[in-house]
């Protein structure tokens, strides 16, 4: 080697700015080699290699120094940049002494030096920091990517300073191009509604949204629709989150619009049906209530009327004609009644054959009348239209807002008195509370009346549901005997639905076999609790049982003869006629059954009584499955206890923090009658009064969960090996010790 550096040594001023430059100076041929012929300390530093090494070791080769992988892409960088120059910018890697890599920028000038040889001089600079950050950062941007590619949520930046509005390739997928953003920000999006591509029913909520972001909110969330590619309006998300420069002044807005059309169509179709009377559609009673009540609050400045409409004569229709019948009547009553009123006005039916209406705004006590003789009009109709094959009529009570009451209990109390009137001048007529003089009568303070009417209702009223629910879940709740508690359900059950049989069918773990685990048997009805305790859903219902359950869960048979063969058969040796079925499930899998049998007559059942019978299953279903989990808890403590009791070693399980014992194998209960839970572990086994010196529990960290040491105890004189490992014991952090005899290696 020539020189150290490309200076004299008597400069040493030079040679001193030369050692303390960040990154190393060099001087190579560009030979093959790239020979070496001058370095400075601080190459010599970045690579690890003192001058001898470089010289002896290498042979002065600065190519023996660079990453192969990255040599050729390296030398045809520098040929291409040699052709506009003679300077050279390159990166690669050179190989540090020690083995690891070292990212540098290697900038140079091709001259002819003093002895007429083409050679570089080079300044290197490690940049291996800023690679690794630099990769770190392509990574988190390509993780970023790959998640926004996966989601289907459409991203989107605007860029206020800069008009600039970039999506993520969602965005066309989703929307296609129905989605122009402007340029000029959001005060432009609702220049020109009938292109937009929001619903315009929701343009008040991107107004407000609009508010927002002038208003400097940081993070927005709204929901709207929007026209996606093929046109229709969907559901939609938008969250805003808002940057800002150190000077309050907004920078952008980036975003992200999820589609949740599905999730809100479902959850307003579960709203309906929670609001909804299931077998009319109007509102329940719950419901109508509610609304009533709300608008009520307001204290509106119109007229408003109250309907309280009341069937006459249900009950006959129901004895004479069956439920069935008596269904299909109150379904066609309220088809014609929700037609014949307005969007506006609150429908619902409260009662078995009782109906609110409230009619918002109406003029006068005329508009009132109109409204009840139309409804009475309504009725009489049903026959002469082919539509109900017996005479249909009702009494309706009218009350009037603010006249007869300004709230929604005084108001339907005052047009229940009017009800009870129409109902006592001879029924098929209607009542006004205020026009009737029924104030003397009946003053808006008295009780409402029930006891002397007349008005029929179905056996099972909503009361008598509630009653008996609130009963069957009390007496689940407080038994201390579930066994006992399930027995006597049933039979309560079996005799208010006068049934001939209830029983509980359960699976097996595999779910191939089911078995009768309770039953009750009305008089004169054969129990089938013992011939049925492995009954095969394959051999002996024909393998396809299950599919006789409805998407409620519901398997309803008003007649067997119906059923396919090997199931018409199971049920014929049971006397069977008709039967009830709700399915036991459990995250979704059938887990059982809870029947209810008719072994008298082909029974059909009226929807109130299935569906208090399918909430009285669902009741049993979950304290079953609750006592099942608790059988299944026990055994399975049950084994690991014995596991744990028949090992030949001492275990026992101690809090970290006290010492304390909490849990002893028998092998440890029994090796001194002074060892039990809740003492010290060094008390009962060391003889010591403060914890062990050497002890393995010590070793523990958040990452050491296990260690081992070999000790001695003097109390049992023997030495022993002792684990200490970190568990959860009964939800709490704990240490599982576990000691087994090594005196016999220790000899």
């Amino acid at each position: 080697m020539e020189r150290i550096l490309g200076l004299n040594h008597s400069d040493k001023n030079m040679q001193m700015l030369c050692d303390n430059i960040p990154g190393g100076i060099f001087k190579c041929l560009f030979d093959e080699e790239l020979t070496l012929l001058e370095m400075s300390a601080g190459f010599l530093s970045m690579t690890g290699y003192s001058y001898e090494e470089v010289e002896h070791d290498l042979h002065n080769s600065l190519r023996s120094l660079i990453q192969p992988d990255d040599l050729a892409e390296a030398l045809k960088t520098v040929r291409e940049q040699l052709k506009h120059g003679n300077t050279k910018e390159i990166q690669y890697r050179l190989i540090h002494k020690d083995g690891h890599y070292i990212n540098v920028i290697d900038k140079g000038t091709l001259l002819v030096d003093e002895k007429g040889r083409q050679a570089f001089y080079c300044i290197v600079i490690d940049i291996t920091r800023e690679k690794k950050i630099e990769e770190e950062l392509r990574l988190s941007l390509e993780r970023y990517q790959i998640i926004i590619n996966q989601t289907n949520d459409v991203i989107f930046e605007w860029d206020f300073r800069n008009n600039a509005f970039l999506t993520s390739n969602t965005w066309e997928k989703k929307f296609g191009k129905n989605l122009p953003m402007p340029a000029k920000g959001f005060d432009n999006i609702l220049l020109h509604p009938e292109n937009s591509p929001i619903n315009p029913n929701d343009f008040d909520e991107v107004k407000s949204c609009i508010r927002d972001i002038q208003a400097r909110i940081p993070y927005i969330e709204k929901k709207l629709r929007l026209k996606d590619v093929s046109g229709r309006y969907i559901w939609c998300k938008m969250r805003l989150t808002q940057q800002f420069a150190p000077d309050g002044t907004p920078l952008k807005v980036i975003g992200a619009l999820s589609d949740i059309d599905r999730e809100f169509q479902k959850s307003q179709t579960l709203k309906r049906k929670a609001e909804q009377d299931a077998l009319t559609g109007m509102y329940n009673k719950i419901t109508s209530h509610s609304l009533i009540r709300s608008y009520l609050q307001d204290k509106p400045d119109e007229v408003s009327a109250l309907m309280i409409i009341d069937i006459d004569n249900f009950k006959s229709i129901n004895d004479t004609l069956g439920h069935l019948y008596g269904d299909a009547v109150l379904t066609e009553l309220s088809r014609v009644m929700r037609r014949s009123f307005r969007d506006a006005d609150i429908l619902g039916r409260v009662g078995g054959d009782e109906f609110i209406v409230f009619l918002k705004g109406i003029s006068s006590v005329d508009n009132a009348r109109l409204n009840a003789e139309k409804v009475l009009r309504l009725f009489s109709e049903l026959r002469s239209k082919g539509k109900i094959d017996t005479f249909i009529s009702c009494s309706i009570g009218v009350a009037l807002y603010p006249i007869d009451g300004e709230d929604f209990t005084t108001l339907y109390r005052s047009a229940d008195h009017a009800l009870y009137q129409a109902k006592k001048e001879g029924k098929n007529r209607y009542a006004i509370y205020g026009s009737q003089s029924l104030r003397h009568l009946y003053p808006k303070s008295s009780p409402q009346i029930c006891s002397e009417t007349e008005i029929e209702t179905p056996a099972d009223t909503t009361s008598e549901k509630a009653e008996i629910l609130e009963y069957i879940f009390h007496v689940l709740y407080n038994t201390k005997n579930l066994k006992q508690g399930i027995s006597a359900i049933l039979e309560i059950v079996g005799r208010h639905f006068d049934v001939s049989r209830v029983y509980i069918f359960e699976n097996s773990d595999n779910s191939l076999y089911c078995r009768n685990t309770f039953e009750w048997c009305n008089e004169g009805v054969e129990s089938q609790l013992d011939a049925l305790q492995t009954v095969s859903y394959e051999d002996d219902l024909g393998g396809n049982f299950l599919a006789n359950f409805n998407e409620d869960n519901i398997f309803y048979c008003s007649d067997i003869t119906k059923l396919p063969k090997l199931q018409y058969e199971l049920l014929n040796k049971q006397d069977i006629k008709s039967l009830l079925q709700c399915a036991i499930t459990d995250d979704g899998e059938m887990r059982g059954f809870v029947g209810f049998d008719e072994c008298r007559q082909n029974r059909l059942w009226t929807k109130g009584q299935i569906d208090v019978l399918v909430l009285i299953s669902e009741i049993l279903s979950t304290f079953l499955l609750k006592r099942r989990a608790s059988e299944r808890y026990r055994r399975e403590n049950d084994g690991l206890m014995s596991v744990l009791d028949n090992q030949n070693a001492w275990i026992y399980v101690i809090d970290p923090e006290t010492m304390e014992i909490r849990f002893l194998n028998k092998k440890s209960r029994t090796s001194s009658s002074d060892v039990y839970t809740g003492r010290h572990c060094y008390e009962v086994f060391m003889n010591r009064s403060e914890p062990c010196v050497h002890c393995p529990a010590a070793h523990l960290t958040n990452k050491c969960t296990s260690h081992t040491v070999d000790l001695f105890n003097p109390r049992l004189k023997i030495w022993f090996s002792a684990e200490a490992t970190t568990i959860s014991w009964k939800g709490q952090r704990s240490i599982l010790l576990t000691c087994h005899d090594i005196s016999r290696y220790k000899i």
